[in-house]
């Protein structure tokens, strides 16, 4: 059964339609020339005067239907409707007779196409191929898939074609970044970074300077020092808080201490 374009989104295009290989049905096709053959047998080898003739042989007819049915039809009736398209933006799994089940996976989600082919799968023109997703769903496994190579390479084209080829590198020497994602910037020492002018602005309007610029001086009151040549303890001109002199509790003024003069303490 193809895959119908109705369910196909707008500006979508079928690349690859594909199905297990014809080997999946070898042993029921062989099946049914059994049943059918023992059928005949049947018919030509039971005796004509034999009691209940008919009633044996529809017996056998009966029973040969059912494990026909069961191990032939159905198979092959499953493997019919069981189909794998490939789009230029999604991987299709459909199968089932009565129920269906099936599983899209975007194209930007698929990391990994891998391939397994044994000796028999080499004969026959085909191989399981393996497909990893960036989801918590299990690793997707199409098995008996004909000429298993070309579907990975028709994979991997729309991969490129979608995304670019090297698009999506990280940083130079490192792992490839995720598909969907923007690619990593390449790391700079920190004295090596440019801000642009409105990060510049407001860093400094936070008063905490840019790293290039040199230590802002001081401007808060510093401690008096001794003039050259004078004792630790003494020598410290006074600071002078305010123009007023000091006075003294009659009301009349203090003249100030000399600089050569001992401290007072007032």
């Amino acid at each position: 059964m193809a895959f119908s374009s109705k369910h196909l989104t707008q500006g979508e295009n079928i690349e690859l339609e594909f199905r297990t290989h014809i080997k999946k049905i070898v042993g029921p096709i062989l099946l049914i020339l059994a049943m059918l053959i023992v059928v005949i047998l049947a018919w030509v080898f039971l005796p004509d005067d034999l009691s209940g003739r008919t009633w044996i042989f529809l017996a056998i007819a009966v029973a040969a239907a059912l494990v026909t049915i069961i191990w032939a039809i159905i198979p092959i009736w499953k493997w019919r409707n069981t189909v794998f398209v490939l789009t230029n933006r999604r991987l299709i799994t459909r199968t089932g007779i009565m129920a269906k089940s099936g599983r899209d996976i975007p194209l930007y989600r698929i990391n990994d196409v891998q391939y397994e082919k044994g000796v028999s799968d080499r004969i026959l023109g085909c191989g399981t191929l393996l497909v990893s997703d960036a989801s918590d769903q299990p690793q997707l496994r199409l098995d008996d898939i004909p000429h298993v190579e070309s579907v990975q390479v028709k994979i991997n084209e729309l991969l490129f074609a979608h995304y670019g080829e090297g698009d999506n590198r990280g940083v130079e020497g490192g792992a490839p970044a995720g598909r969907g994602q923007a690619p990593r910037a390449q790391a700079r020492p920190f004295d090596q970074q440019q801000y642009d002018a409105p990060q510049r602005d407001q860093y400094d309007q936070q008063g905490r300077g840019r790293y290039d610029q040199q230590p802002v001086a001081d401007t808060r009151p510093q401690p008096s020092t001794p003039r050259d040549g004078a004792p630790y303890d003494q020598g410290y001109e006074q600071p002078r808080h305010d123009a007023t002199p000091p006075r003294d509790d009659d009301g009349q003024t203090r003249p100030l201490p000399r600089q050569d003069d001992p401290p007072q303490r007032y």
